[in-house]
């Protein structure tokens, strides 16, 4: 009898938690490394935010971890610009899309709080695209 009390109460625990929070949020988290890579190596990078803001100034090859939302309902975006003397610079976009997580395993549990609340609030439901950079740089 005690046992099956303690996995009622489990199972119990278990649907608790997964109603109350979203799936991308258990899943994917909120923030996503991204890895920047160039050809020539040790070229310079500037990562923007989406006000133009510098958020790190660094040297490929580089992994930075990136928050995935910006605010309720809004995708991140950054702007990522490789230079090195000698050489055109390379320039692109880091964009948040929506996570096959949050649309599909909020839709399968069906968690509603996690759909409209959890995930959007923790940006959680945005996923980072592209997750990889390989700048080939054309000499000038």
């Amino acid at each position: 009898m005690c046992k099956r009390k303690t996995i009622i109460r489990f199972i119990g625990a278990v649907f608790i938690i997964s109603v109350l929070s979203g799936c991308a949020t258990l899943l994917n988290g909120n923030s996503q490394n991204v890895w920047i890579s160039s050809a020539p190596v040790n070229a310079g990078i500037t990562i923007y935010d989406s006000d133009r803001e510098i958020i790190l100034k660094g040297s490929t090859p580089l992994e930075i971890q990136l928050e995935a939302g910006e605010r309720f309902l809004r995708p991140a975006e950054y702007w990522v610009v490789i230079e090195q003397d000698g050489y055109e610079p390379f320039e692109t976009r880091i964009r948040g899309r929506l996570s096959g997580l949050y649309i599909f395993g909020n839709l399968i549990t069906w968690n509603v709080i996690g759909w409209f609340i959890v995930d959007p609030l923790t940006g959680a439901m945005w996923e980072l695209q592209p997750y990889e950079i390989k700048a080939n740089l054309r000499v000038k």
